[in-house]
């Protein structure tokens, strides 16, 4: 009778634990709904209150004695909000699909050298004047990976964009590398920026994180690519010293290459 009472104990501490778990996990998903609806009301409101705010000058009493100029400027301010509205808006539909795996991914296989010089190629006009750009590649030889090659260049252009937007003097590099040994090829993105904090680096995947609040976008970015890489079943690693510069790097593995690559 004794041990049947402590039996029936153990169980009831166990169940009594399961709950309590399940609990924490529910308080913790409300929580972060939580926090995310108010980080995304408060990342909307900054640009609708600037076009409905223009919209009204323009559109009020006195506004044919506004000057053309000036008007010019306040539609510019409109659109240019107008803009990061839309692209918040599109970021967050993206983050939402990738979280509900109702985001399809094309998967196939592809040289990822012929996938870095294209995006190189696409970036050339548009990396600052000020800086070099460079594709620091291992070989030209065919880099096999299965991956979803828009998805990918996807993420490998946000990185893009960040350096540039953070980078002042000096270099970007855009390179592939590969690591044999662990049938493994490195992609990333290097500048010579303003580097981030060690305290911030734990932090910027999160979503609407940014290391400046008062910096203009979405804050989803790193957010989404985190988690399409995740789908493309690789990692992200970054490294980056503050004043100095960072560094974004993707892992993807290797497919199972032919015999006349490289790799084999």
């Amino acid at each position: 009778m004794m041990l049947a009472g402590i039996m029936q104990n153990i169980q009831e501490s166990v169940e009594r634990e399961h709950q309590l778990i399940v609990a924490k996990q529910m308080a913790e998903k409300a929580e972060l709904k939580q926090s995310f609806l108010n980080n995304m009301s408060h990342e909307i409101r900054t640009p609708l209150n600037a076009i409905v705010g223009f919209t009204n000058v323009l559109l009020g009493e006195g506004s044919e004695e506004i000057d053309p100029d000036e008007k010019a400027s306040m539609l510019e301010i409109i659109n240019h909000n107008n803009e990061l509205l839309l692209k918040l808006i599109n970021d967050v539909l993206e983050i939402s699909r990738l979280d509900s795996g109702s985001l399809d991914f094309d998967m196939k296989e592809w040289n990822m050298t012929d996938i870095v010089k294209e995006i190189y190629k696409t970036y050339q006009p548009l990396i600052r004047p000020s800086l070099q750009f460079r594709l620091e590649l291992d070989d030209t030889v065919p880099v096999p990976v299965h991956t979803d090659r828009l998805r990918f260049a996807q993420v490998i252009s946000n990185f893009l964009n960040n350096a540039n937007k953070f980078t002042q003097n000096g270099y970007i590099a855009l390179g592939c590398k590969v690591d044999k040994k662990h049938r493994e090829v490195r992609i990333y993105v290097e500048d010579s920026g303003k580097g981030i904090d060690e305290k911030e680096l734990m932090m910027i995947f999160e979503r609407f994180y940014k290391t400046d609040e008062f910096e203009q976008g979405s804050g989803l970015g790193l957010a989404i690519s985190k988690v399409i890489i995740e789908r493309l079943s690789g990692r992200i690693k970054v490294h980056s010293e503050k004043g100095k510069g960072s560094c974004f790097a993707v892992i993807l593995s290797l497919a199972d290459a032919p015999e006349n690559h490289m790799l084999i």
